[in-house]
């Protein structure tokens, strides 16, 4: 490994810091969506927002990693990912404390199948579970949300039981209504606004 483009953590919680372009760099913690691994990601953007990093514009976390942007400013004054990612390496090697926050818990409504949720049967036929199984799966625990994305507040939960791992839809809907929750690959969005 290249100490400059790839740095990894011999720590108990193992990282890696790559770049991302020339203006972010990404902090990996793993490669699949795991509840713990997104409470050591909120952990870990927590510990490197309160260090105010001299041009951090902004630290976002996700489901398996953290992306911290910055502003080089080309003339020497600003950081280089050389730079940052060097202190990012001895803040993280200081000790990543736990994110056991409980955080605020919501109650989402959601109506299941009829006109409300036309795909209830057909993924209750992809799960090979009945759609009253399906609800259940999908309601009865709590679910974290990992990260917002793809839209402002568009919100994605996790991690459902291994029955409800099922692909995308092959063909992706033209149009999705506000409020809509979709179900794939163990996780839940709620869709902020008409698409």
């Amino acid at each position: 490994m290249n100490a400059i483009s790839d740095i990894s953590s011999p720590a108990e919680t193992a990282w890696r810091i790559q770049p991302q372009g020339d203006r972010c760099l990404i902090v990996s913690f793993g490669d699949q969506i795991d509840a713990a691994i997104g409470r050591t990601c909120l952990a870990a953007a927590r510990k490197l927002r309160d260090a105010g990093l001299p041009g951090v514009t902004d630290v976002v976390p996700s489901f398996v990693a953290v992306a911290v942007h910055y502003r080089p400013d080309g003339l020497g004054n600003g950081p280089t990912y050389a730079d940052l990612a060097e202190r990012i390496e001895a803040l993280l090697a200081d000790g990543i404390a736990a994110d056991n926050a409980a955080g605020r818990e919501i109650d989402v409504p959601v109506c299941y199948g009829g006109d409300y949720g036309p795909d209830l049967l057909d993924v209750a036929k992809a799960a090979g579970l009945t759609p009253d199984e399906v609800i259940g799966l999908h309601s009865g625990p709590r679910s974290m949300v990992f990260m917002l994305g793809f839209a402002p507040g568009h919100a994605y939960l996790g991690v459902h039981d291994e029955k409800l791992n099922l692909p995308r839809r092959a063909s992706p809907r033209t149009a999705v209504p506000a409020g809509a929750v979709a179900i794939a690959n163990r996780q839940t969005v709620i869709y902020p606004n008409r698409l």
